[in-house]
């Protein structure tokens, strides 16, 4: 018998589980190189699904062929896995499995859950045909977490929120493959950081020269631009993950500033992302405008500025643009698939905080990035023991 991740598609065509597994886990292995992750999220991959590999789940897919319309609540698949990531003595791994569809759950949730799905039988049907289907994964030995990822309850549960985030995103894009490769054929936005720099130099240079400011606030800008620059070209190869400061008055050019080291510091560093959070949307709506000035060529397919925050949101809603930079757009917010991100201190931390896999999915882009706090003297003081400890994870790890 076969055994199918997913149904026909437009073309006709069905996934067939190898295949889909395989595809996931190559993608989650590659999001989780940055964070030393990559076996544990390759391993996900290929058991994320196991509770696939049963009649039921077959039967299911058929049905949703004949009634493409009326898409029913299909039969659980992931205890199979979960099942498989306990034995394994990988419980923090079946915790991830569990939560990619529906989110994380606590541990103690988690056992009662699976202990009434385990009842029937199923799931150990789906592992014993898993093992028959899936034998090179089976003969490969059992991955360890990297010696950081456990050091303490808070690394710990900073490390599988990002683990997490990699299985979600290569789930979530493989099965558009599947289903929408026009989109798939959208996404993406590959500008190495040193194009990016040599295309802000030569705005920038543009851009001052038309500047209207006086001699002396000129002169200014010059030298905070320049202290920026020099100091991202000091920082020490191998030691990316620090925390730097620039107190710069309003008018004193920290927009550009900012920019300058954080992708002179993402060059030295071999970073991939720049990720700039500024506490109100009105800013943040400025400081995009202000990058896509310098950045964004509309003749280009696909944008090089995303622009993700609800204000973005609602515009799109209203429009409905289906412009291919704002289609790409709408799918690069998804997760954070662009090179220069710009969004609001409540979007980067929500996501950083959260359980849910929308939210939690774009996380894993936080890894090889430079993020510019703006106005961070405008952070929640409430909230600021826990969005330190999630920066200092950051930077640590």
């Amino acid at each position: 018998m076969e055994y199918y991740a997913h149904s026909k598609n437009d073309a006709g065509k069905r996934q067939e589980m190898k295949e889909h597994s395989d595809n996931v886990a190559t993608n989650a292995s590659r999001f989780a190189e940055p964070f030393g992750a990559a076996a544990l999220a390759e391993t996900l991959g290929h058991c994320h699904d196991f509770g696939k590999f049963t009649r039921g789940f077959q039967d299911y897919l058929s049905l949703c062929e004949k009634n493409p319309s009326q898409h029913a609540r299909g039969p659980d698949h992931k205890a199979a896995g979960t099942q498989w990531a306990l034995e394994q003595g990988l419980s923090l791994l079946a915790l991830l499995v569990q939560g990619h569809h529906g989110g994380l759950k606590e541990p103690a949730k988690m056992q009662r859950w699976l202990g009434e799905k385990m009842k029937d039988g199923d799931a150990r049907s789906a592992l014993a045909i898993a093992r028959e289907t899936l034998p090179d994964f089976f003969a490969k030995p059992i991955p360890t977490f990297p010696e950081y990822a456990l050091h303490d309850k808070r690394t710990a549960e900073f490390f599988l929120r990002m683990l997490f985030s990699a299985l979600v995103d290569a789930d979530y894009l493989d099965t558009e493959k599947h289903f929408n490769p026009d989109k798939t054929a959208v996404r993406g936005a590959e500008n190495p950081m040193a194009d990016l720099w040599e295309r802000f130099e030569q705005n920038r240079q543009e851009l001052t020269s038309k500047s209207e400011c006086s001699p002396v606030v000129a002169q200014a800008r010059k030298e905070i631009f320049t202290a920026c620059y020099d100091k991202a070209e000091q920082t020490p190869i191998g030691e990316p993950g620090r925390f730097y400061r620039l107190t710069v008055p309003t008018g004193g050019g920290k927009t550009l500033s900012g920019m300058a080291f954080a992708l002179r510091h993402a060059i030295r560093h071999s970073q991939h992302r720049v990720i700039v959070a500024v506490p109100f949307i009105s800013i943040t709506e400025q400081t995009a405008a202000t990058y896509r000035a310098m950045f964004d060529d509309q003749s280009e397919e696909r944008p090089i500025v995303l622009e993700h925050h609800s204000g973005v949101a609602g515009r799109d809603d209203d429009t409905g643009d289906a412009h291919p930079n704002a289609v790409w757009s709408r799918l690069a917010a998804e997760n954070w698939d662009a090179p220069i991100i710009v969004t609001t201190t409540v979007q980067l931390f929500e996501s950083l905080f959260a359980n849910g896999t929308s939210k939690c999915r774009k996380l894993h882009r936080l890894a090889g990035s430079v993020i510019i706090l703006d106005e961070a003297q405008a952070l929640p003081t409430g909230l600021l023991a826990p969005i330190l400890d999630g920066l200092k994870e950051l930077c640590a790890h």
